[in-house]
């Protein structure tokens, strides 16, 4: 009698394969995609300290503007010790002024490119 009693009950045991604690392949691949969405989302979005009518300047833009701007003060630079202590012609003493006058513009841009957010007008 004790034999019609005891029933065999299925097996509860897990494959071989299993892995127990891992996460399953198709939600890494679905976590994945979702933090790539969300990486989007968050590049996509706008800048507060955007101006209406800007966009912002990429790094590598705004630093080679920048080592152009160096350059183009350290031509200028060098052009303005060549002139003599004593300007004698207008010309000359123009040219001088000239070229003091592009030098503090210049140094001016390079002040606004040496910062890490660099907006420009919308073309």
């Amino acid at each position: 009698m004790k034999e019609a009693l005891s029933v065999k009950k299925p097996s509860l045991a897990l494959p071989e394969t299993y892995k127990a604690g891992s996460v399953p392949k198709y939600l890494q691949e679905r976590q994945s995609q979702w933090k790539e969405e969300a990486d989007r989302k968050e590049r996509e979005k706008p800048d507060p300290d955007c101006p209406p009518n800007h966009v912002r300047l990429n790094d590598e833009s705004r630093i080679e503007a920048l080592n152009s701007m160096r350059s183009q003060h350290q031509e200028l630079l060098a052009e303005l010790s060549k002139f003599s202590v004593r300007a004698d012609s207008i010309r000359i003493r123009q040219r001088k002024r000239d070229i003091e006058d592009e030098m503090t513009s210049l140094e001016a841009k390079m002040k606004v490119y040496e910062r890490q957010k660099v907006f420009i007008p919308k073309s």
